[in-house]
């Protein structure tokens, strides 16, 4: 019998190929120790040295760069029925993500912003680089340096019974200067997602799982705790 590679001898995208294989042929459910074990070998985050200095950050909407909508919601039929208004907003999986950054962040002792007009509803005011956020904080008045995080890939294994999530995504901070004062990068790896029912339940917890990820590296100065 041929030993099988190493879990570290895969790139970031076979590991996720990798996961899907032990789905589809374990004749039983999967029990989580393995899910995790599996999900632990993937390729790190990869950050930059944190700066220092910064007690308040900008969040920015999250720029969905992956043509899908990634909605974390009921569809409008069962919004109907259950008597939401037919107009209301479906919030997707970048807003979730969007929240929980907000969150981890306070948890960790920065001042989160949120900005007044670069929503990610109105495509007028979107904004798809860090170039652009730092542009937009420029000419907008900002002082705190900003986070923008392009994600590029949200994959669940399904609607309902959601084991994981393929997520990949970079986040960047800019000072309204221009300049880059951190970088994280989470390369393509699955995000366990517990086996939950549904992506309504699923992406909270993914999200949060993401934003800890990205964000483990970051403390504030001093003077802002």
């Amino acid at each position: 019998m041929v030993a099988p590679a190493p879990l570290d001898d895969y790139a970031p995208g076979e590991m996720t190929q990798v996961v899907e294989l032990v789905l589809r042929t374990v004749s039983r459910p999967v029990p989580h120790v393995l899910a995790a074990l599996v999900l632990a070998s993937c390729a790190p985050v990869t950050t930059s040295p944190a700066p220092r200095g910064v007690g308040a950050i900008l969040v920015l909407p999250v720029d969905n760069r992956t043509g899908s909508p990634l909605y974390a919601d009921a569809p409008p039929l069962l919004l109907g029925v259950l008597g939401e208004a037919s107009e209301t907003r479906r919030v997707s999986a970048g807003d979730v993500l969007t929240d929980e950054l907000h969150s981890e962040l306070s948890r960790r002792g920065f001042r989160v912003l949120v900005p007044e007009s670069a929503t990610g509803s109105d495509p007028a005011l979107a904004i798809r680089s860090a170039e652009q956020a730092a542009d937009w904080a420029s000419k907008a008045g900002v002082e705190a340096p900003v986070l923008y995080v392009s994600l590029s890939r949200w994959d669940p294994t399904a609607m309902s019974h959601v084991l994981y999530v393929d997520v990949e995504l970079d986040a960047t901070m800019v000072s309204p200067d221009g300049r880059v004062l951190w970088r994280s990068r989470v390369p393509a790896r699955p995000i366990d997602g517990g086996g939950a029912s549904s992506v309504s339940l699923a992406y909270p917890a993914v999200a949060r799982r993401v934003a800890e990820l990205v964000l483990a590296d970051l403390r504030p100065a001093p003077s802002a705790r």
